[in-house]
């Protein structure tokens, strides 16, 4: 149900710009503080009679921002980067190597058209995230005006994007920001009677991340929830809104002889068969995936999954369930609590659940120290933080 037209009128797109700055402009500086301060450490190893004690010192800050590349360009920042300099590798057979077809071309694309204008990688890249993450917010906030939720809820729904732990991830060289962009670009955009350029959105989405594809069941519920046509729901969902992962598998095959390689050598990045559950590991926290941590969050989407259910607004069920399905069907929790950043309907479901019995603070404390550790860690290069 939309609100009125006074109420639409009434909440200008200004005031969806006031709404996303402050909660932006905070989680952004407590990400940069403990960034650079992370970045700083250097770890020392002290023998007093023969016993080693770990010591930290706090390096040049000047020196830690001139090598920044160093720092922000680390797992999946590199293959984009070396997409932008080098291109997609042209080897033609699947083997245990790595390989970066997983990686769609839209964000390299844009970083690349980025770069040229601005002469270098790293702050154009790290630039185009944070605009991107604003505008989402902004877009977030317009979304949830269209709704029926209160001004409270929208608001609070920004704060807990921004503050979740991994959304660290928002401000990096990474599809993250551009991804989430386009998706509420395109909820937008059906909610305000464009569907075909909703589609047209969507399938931008599509040539970003192969989580674009799965949510491509929620888009298409989505058009039947706002009264649309189902003949012409499916011709949008069918025939536009894959065209993102259409042309890259079109453009994969010209260049491997393989369409699908983007998804076959994901492979190698997810063996399966959870190797990543110990539970003799009390935080289950092991290299390159901080396990506990992706549980709570594919717990977490999964529940907000039943309650949508419930509620009967099945695209929200849909958009926040497949993906970590999907995720969990490869055999492994890697980056679920990533990918959570995308499914965007949990947010203002936490907010509504917690903003009736003042919870907020409580909740916003959680995220906020999480998100402190999670960055700490990424700043020293903490494997399970990269992921």
């Amino acid at each position: 149900m939309n609100l009125s037209n006074k109420n639409l009128a009434e909440e200008s797109l200004a005031n969806s710009f006031r709404a996303a700055l402050v909660p932006f402009l905070l989680s952004r500086l407590l990400l940069v503080l403990v960034f650079l301060l992370g970045s700083s450490f250097i770890l020392l190893e002290h023998q007093d009679n023969s016993v080693l004690r770990p010591q930290v010192r706090i390096g040049n800050i000047i020196q830690t921002i001139g090598n920044l590349d160093k720092s922000i360009i680390v797992g999946d920042a590199g293959w984009y980067l070396g997409i932008i300099k080098r291109g997609y590798s042209t080897e033609t057979e699947i083997t245990d190597v790595q390989r970066n077809w997983a990686f769609f071309p839209l964000f390299p694309a844009t970083w690349k058209l980025a770069s040229k204008i601005s002469g270098e990688y790293v702050y154009s890249g790290l630039f185009l995230s944070n605009f991107f993450l604003f505008l989402s917010l902004t877009l977030l906030h317009r979304l949830l005006r269209h709704s029926e939720l209160s001004p409270e809820i929208a608001k609070l729904s920004l704060w807990l994007l921004c503050f979740f732990p991994t959304s660290y991830f928002f401000s990096l060289p990474l599809t993250e920001s551009l991804f989430l962009f386009l998706v509420l670009f395109s909820a937008l955009l059906v909610r305000t009677g464009q569907p075909f350029f909703a589609a047209i959105v969507f399938a931008l989405a599509t040539g970003t991340r192969p989580t674009g594809l799965l949510m491509a069941p929620a888009f298409l519920f989505y058009l039947f929830q706002n009264g649309y046509k189902r003949i012409q729901a499916i011709l949008l969902s069918v025939t536009i809104a894959p065209l993102g992962i259409i042309l890259f598998s079109a453009y994969l095959y010209s260049l491997t002889g393989n369409p699908l390689a983007w998804m076959e050598i994901q492979k190698t990045w997810r063996p399966g068969g959870f190797p990543d559950i110990d539970l003799a590991n009390p935080i289950l926290l092991t290299d390159w995936n901080f396990v506990s941590l992706n549980i709570m969050a594919g717990l977490l989407s999964l529940a907000a999954g039943l309650a949508f259910l419930k509620n009967r607004n099945l695209a929200a069920a849909l958009l926040v369930t497949i993906p970590v399905a999907a995720s969990l069907w490869t055999g492994s929790t890697l980056s679920l609590a990533r990918h959570t950043l995308s499914l965007f309907p949990i947010f203002p479901l936490l907010a509504a659940v917690s903003i009736g019995k003042n919870w907020e603070r409580v909740l916003l404390t959680i995220f906020s120290v999480g998100l402190g550790i999670m960055t700490l860690l990424f700043s020293m290069k903490a494997t399970s933080a990269l992921t």
